[in-house]
Formats: C-alpha cells, structure tokens, sequence
C-alpha cells in the first residue's frame, strides 16, 4: 500500500511505494487522489479496494503490465 503526500498548492497527491519501481511508475503520472473506494464497508474484501484519480489512463495500463 503506498503512503499518500498531498500538495495544497496543486491539488495533486504523490505515492510513494515500500517497492521503489511502483513508486517510479507513479511519479511519472499526475495523480489527484488515492482513496479508498468503500471506507464504510466491514467486508474485508471490500476494503481493499482504493480509487485512484489521474490525469492519464496511461498510469493504469502501466501498472497492470508492469506489477504482479
């Protein structure tokens, strides 16, 4: 799970990942937010599902090529 930086000035957030390629795969991508997507929900399953708003569907075609 990567830790979320915001930045008021911009209004964008950075990841950052405990694995330093993912990290560098968000840093090439404008990323709003990192959120998660059920933050009421008590299904465990549930709860592990985040949304990620970016400015380029790039970022998500990436990680699903480039992370298991």
């Amino acid at each position: 799970m990567p830790s979320v930086q915001g930045n008021a000035i911009n209004n964008r957030v950075t990841l950052t990942h405990t694995e330093n390629y993912i990290t560098e795969i968000f840093s090439k991508y404008i990323i709003y937010g990192f959120e998660k997507a059920f933050p009421t929900n008590t299904s465990d399953v549930l709860k592990s599902y985040y949304t990620l708003k970016r400015h380029s569907k790039d970022l998500i075609n990436e990680l699903s090529v480039k992370v298991p």
